[in-house]
């Protein structure tokens, strides 16, 4: 049973570390592709809601690449990793936010209008939904539960 539930914390993990080390070989694309993100989301949500968002400045933009790609790899790592036990289940549960997180605010398929791009979108958003659904799993039993 350990060495299923390694391969499963592979596989879990895995996502987040190559995708955070893609990010950090294209630091630069990866930060104005975030920026307009959430700046773009919050335009989105400001026009719908009586609430203010702020815009993130280019300035902050270097900083908020370097944590996601920290939070993406390192937490990654002690989910394949799975000692100790307290760290994987945080990571657990800050990858699962992350995973949420990145759905709502760069997969929001509601508001595309090309039929194509928006399917391609929920795709995504469901896949970011079933990862934060399997990180708040691994938060909630643990990276070696066993019943």
């Amino acid at each position: 049973m350990g060495l299923l539930l390694f391969v499963a914390r592979l596989l879990m993990g895995l996502v987040f570390v190559m995708a955070g080390i893609f990010k950090a070989l294209n630091l630069g694309e990866f930060q104005q592709q975030m920026l307009y993100g959430l700046n773009a989301t919050a335009d989105a949500i400001t026009e719908t809601t009586p609430i203010i968002l702020p815009l993130v400045e280019a300035d902050m933009g270097f900083y908020l690449a370097l944590a996601v790609v920290a939070v993406e790899v390192i937490g990654g790592l002690l989910v394949i990793v799975g000692r100790p036990d307290i760290l994987s289940r945080l990571a657990g549960l800050l990858l699962c936010v992350f995973a949420l997180a990145t759905a709502v605010f760069y997969h929001n398929f509601w508001a595309i209008e090309d039929a194509a791009a928006q399917q391609l979108q929920m795709s995504i958003f469901l896949k970011n939904l079933s990862i934060g659904g399997a990180m708040l799993l691994l938060a909630l039993r643990g990276p070696n539960a066993e019943e």
